[in-house]
């Protein structure tokens, strides 16, 4: 979706991965906090590539420029400020199925109610 819009205007997509621990947890997944800092920054852009890249291949045309975010902040606030010379901001929400997936997750709500942009909220694929 955001891949499409972007390519069809011809202008950047940017691409947020926020995270926001008292204690970090590597991107994939649970596991030991790495040492250094930097490293978790890493794994978060090498995360958005993969991702990116995927989803990238997968669309009919390529945005003209694609800029990765690692971005350490809570989620609804990093991509409302990110989002403030937007268009469109397009996030997900991970319904849980049945009842669960009729609702707006918390990041996701955050976004429709404060972003000064259109929101596309996308549903997790079932």
């Amino acid at each position: 979706m955001a891949i499409d819009e972007a390519a069809a205007r011809g202008v950047r997509l940017s691409v947020v991965h926020a995270w926001w621990t008292p204690y970090p947890i590597p991107p994939g997944g649970l596991g030991l906090a790495p040492d250094d800092p930097k490293r978790f920054v890493e794994q978060s852009q090498e995360l958005l590539h993969e991702m990116v890249d995927g989803a990238v291949a997968r669309a009919e045309r390529r945005p003209a420029d694609i800029e990765l975010l690692p971005i350490e902040e809570p989620a609804a606030p990093a991509l409302l400020d990110r989002a403030k010379d937007a268009a469109l901001l397009v996030v997900g929400s991970r319904g849980r199925g049945g009842f669960a997936g009729l609702l707006l997750g918390s990041t996701s709500q955050q976004c429709v109610h404060h972003a000064t942009c259109a929101v596309v909220v996308v549903p997790q694929p079932h």
